[in-house]
């Protein structure tokens, strides 16, 4: 059967699916590489993998032996990081800490060729004000192209596919046809408002003051990838949460699930289908990202008890509170098995790099996994085993520090996802699964 012979209601599905699938990677598509996070100096000073190196070039043993000749330097050497780790101030990631070393090299640009574009972060660049890296960020992200345009070949096909696809279109993305046969409003620069958005929400550090209006026709369908950038925004200031009375974290958290309840609202399943699957991956990541940061404050919590510091500021060493040990044990092993419970359990990425470097997971894992080096610490069997469940926790998170925020559903096409699965939840399910 050809296509053209198809019921008009089938051929509207078999069209728009094509629509939708353009659409959705037009929108969504990862940027060009080097830029989708802009890394701050600052991010990674505490554990480096630079020093983690270094210290693993030695095993404990060689530590046990000359417990005598390098307790003292070891103390002065890492008194700091095996101290518990502070919680982020308030304007962490607003901070321009990220931006002070930003350097952009626009000389090479050619509005043709987008080939050419470069965002280089440089030590040796020059402070930038972050309004002002946000519009050099805006320039190189409005030269970049869209993907290959699918949708025109659909539209000089044959007379009943063309106007499928413009009932498509203005179903989608609310563009109507004049009288010769152009349309309005112009549907390629409406993707590009949308793609810029939907890359503000998923860039760190981008956290101003407010996420910018969007400006632009607007349908179900477009307001579902609206609320997914916003969605994807809220979640990487959440962290904001802990300075926030009861009621307005509930509010916050109620807010970000009306977003995700947005599909329901695309009358055409077909439509509706990518946007459904994109809104339940990220309430996924909300959920894991709560469940660890909640994790991650019970240990630290138990973390400070355990220990504290005595002798000078040149000479200073550990007091070890034995007895509050097993607390602190409990903690991290209650993590671990949150971990192999909840954690790689689905066919996408659970939670990505971003959410995962702002949980502070890393830095507080980094820093236990320390305590080896220290001999007050080495003594007690306890604190040992911790750390040995630490180390195979951190090896871990590594690998998920890595995974951009920018999800393929082409990777997961057997991905099955109901309008239901997307309803407004209590908070407490949010926790687990």
């Amino acid at each position: 059967m050809s296509i053209k012979t198809l019921p008009p209601e089938l051929l509207y599905d078999v069209v728009a699916d094509v629509v939708a699938g353009y659409v959705d990677w037009a929108i969504t598509c990862p940027p060009r590489g080097g830029w989708e996070t802009m890394k701050s100096g600052s991010e990674h000073d505490f554990g480096s993998d630079d020093e983690e190196d270094e210290f693993d070039e030695d095993d404990d043993a060689s530590y046990e032996e000359d417990e005598e000749g390098h307790d003292g330097e070891v103390f002065e050497q890492e008194l700091e990081d095996a101290s518990p780790p502070l919680p982020p101030q308030d304007d962490f990631c607003s901070t321009p800490t990220g931006l002070d070393s930003l350097h952009v090299d626009t000389s090479q640009e050619d509005s043709d060729d987008d080939d050419n574009l470069e965002f280089d972060v440089s030590e040796d660049g020059h402070t930038i004000d972050p309004e002002d890296a946000f519009q050099i960020w805006c320039l190189i992200e409005s030269k970049e192209r869209l993907p290959e345009n699918h949708i025109l070949s659909l539209l000089s096909v044959d007379h009943s596919i063309r106007e499928t696809t413009t009932k498509i279109l203005e179903d989608a993305l609310g563009v109507e046809r004049g009288a010769d046969g152009s349309l309005h409003p112009n549907p390629w620069p409406t993707l590009r408002l949308l793609r810029k958005r939907y890359r503000i929400g998923h860039t760190q550090p981008f956290t101003l003051s407010h996420f910018p209006e969007y400006y632009g026709p607007m349908t179900p369908f477009i307001e579902g990838y609206l609320s997914l950038a916003g969605m994807t925004y809220f979640l990487r200031n959440m962290y904001r949460l802990v300075l926030f009375d009861n009621e307005r974290r509930r509010d916050v958290v109620t807010s970000m699930l009306s977003m995700a309840g947005t599909p329901s609202e695309i009358l055409q399943p077909v439509l509706r289908t990518r946007i459904a699957r994109r809104a339940y991956i990220s309430m996924v990541h909300m959920r894991r990202y709560i469940s660890v940061s909640i994790h991650c404050s019970t240990i630290t919590d138990t973390y400070k008890e355990i220990f504290s510091l005595c002798g000078t500021r040149r000479n200073p060493g550990f007091v070890v509170h034995e007895d509050k040990v097993p607390i602190f044990k409990q903690a991290v092993h209650d993590f671990a098995l949150f971990d192999f419970k909840h954690m790689d359990r689905k066919p996408y990425p659970e939670l990505p790099g971003i959410l995962v470097d702002l949980s502070g997971v890393i830095h507080l894992l980094s820093s236990i996994k320390k305590l080896k080096y220290v001999s007050e610490f080495r003594r007690v069997d306890e604190v040992m085993e911790v750390v040995a469940e630490v180390t195979a926790l951190l090896e871990r998170w590594k690998v998920r520090l890595e995974i951009s925020s920018y999800i393929v559903l082409e990777d997961w096409p057997d991905m099955d996802v109901s309008v239901s699965d997307l309803v407004e939840r209590p908070l407490s399910p949010l926790l687990s699964d």
